[in-house]
């Protein structure tokens, strides 16, 4: 039995990151970072290693097993589940309390940029990121199949999370990973954009899922900042917060 009643669990793969020490450790939270460093040693961060059969994979498909497999790493069960890119700034306990508090089943983010990502999210990474245009036709072709369409408004994006460890979240997290895997090249190197299809299966096959809704404000935040890859660099996007919706319709977020 674990003496803690939270975990924070980030991860970094193929040094895809700088290690990011919390700069604020709460007694009730555990720390744990994935990784396949062995060398990595931290004095706040409980280091566990990806499991062996995925040591020869990609660092995309390494990081989203982490983030559909949690409850794989931690001890307890409600576990808030950050990006290697975000840094630990200020306590989070109370946050994570306020969701626990809310008797939701989730905390995910809305996107505040592009509320449809059907074609939006996909072209944009075509041509800023070099993503495969012939993969980007068969994600989309997978959304649309799970029920997205050009209308529709609202998705999430994937890089911060607290989930509940209760069955209706572990059927969400096998539904997301097995979709990832059936539009991946192949098992260990799967395809880069998650974000679309969690949006796609939370908002058309979990019509009962109960969600804590945040917005990217949480990791531009006095308490944890998104930082620009492999640097200390924040990463600040203006937030329109009359452009963020759910199910067709504009929400009002959780502030941190």
């Amino acid at each position: 039995m674990t003496n803690k009643k939270y975990s924070i669990l980030s991860f970094n793969f193929n040094n895809y990151e700088i290690l990011r020490d919390p700069a604020v450790i709460e007694d009730e939270i555990e720390y744990v970072l994935v990784t396949d460093d062995k060398t990595l040693t931290s004095d706040k961060w409980t280091i566990k290693y990806i499991p062996e059969h995925l040591k020869d994979s990609s660092g995309f498909t390494k990081s989203f097993y982490v983030r559909y497999h949690p409850f794989e790493f931690v001890s307890t069960d409600t576990c808030l589940v950050i990006d290697g890119s975000i840094q630990i700034r200020d306590k989070l306990s109370d946050f994570i309390e306020d969701f626990v508090n809310s008797n939701c089943d989730i905390c995910l983010s809305s996107a505040v940029i592009l509320p449809n990502p059907l074609y939006q999210e996909y072209n944009w990474f075509v041509k800023m990121k070099g993503y495969d245009y012939t993969q980007s036709l068969r994600n989309i072709a997978i959304i649309k199949a799970l029920g997205y369409n050009e209308s529709y408004r609202g998705y999430f994006e994937a890089n911060i999370k607290i989930v509940k460890k209760i069955p209706i979240t572990d059927m969400l997290h096998n539904f997301v990973w097995e979709c990832i895997l059936k539009i991946s090249p192949d098992n260990n190197n799967v395809d880069r954009l998650d974000q679309t299809i969690l949006s796609a299966v939370v908002n058309f096959h979990f019509p009962e899922l109960k969600i804590f809704h945040i917005c990217r404000q949480a990791i531009q935040s006095r308490r944890l900042c998104w930082m620009e890859h492999h640097t200390n660099k924040p990463i600040v996007v203006p937030i329109n917060y009359d452009n963020i919706w759910f199910q067709n319709q504009k929400i009002k977020p959780y502030l941190l």
